[in-house]
């Protein structure tokens, strides 16, 4: 399940991520990290509720099987979208390798 992060939240979460890639990995799995100032809001971080508007920098985490990485370079990145004016380019894979 996909979910959105404070700046603080985000960036403990990653630390999380990288932390547990270097003990264990992912078993197969991954995660698609965007950060970026929100197009629009409110919304609520998912960790701890705090609201996220307009123009603040936010996290959205993403997690992905082999099978969605291996036809990344069909996503589309609408779900993104609907929080950041992103860049594919920016988004940051964890756990697994980003497709060619």
């Amino acid at each position: 399940m996909a979910r959105l992060y404070c700046s603080k939240h985000g960036e403990e979460y990653k630390a999380q991520v990288a932390s547990e890639l270097s003990k264990q990995g992912f078993d197969g799995d991954g995660i698609a990290v965007t950060k970026g100032k929100l197009i629009s809001g409110p919304w609520r971080c998912d960790h701890c509720n705090k609201e996220l508007d307009e123009g603040d920098y936010a996290y959205f985490v993403m997690p992905l099987t082999p099978e969605m990485v291996d036809r990344f370079h069909e996503y589309d990145f609408s779900y993104e979208y609907e929080y950041f004016d992103v860049d594919p380019n920016e988004v940051e894979l964890y756990g697994l390798e980003w497709p060619a």
